[in-house]
């Protein structure tokens, strides 16, 4: 999780962080 959070700065990443944090 650490990692696609780490890649938020893309941007276009922040759609695929979102996915991860559901089941958060």
């Amino acid at each position: 999780y650490s990692k696609v959070k780490r890649n938020d700065s893309s941007g276009s990443s922040t759609s695929s962080c979102r996915l991860y944090h559901r089941p958060t």
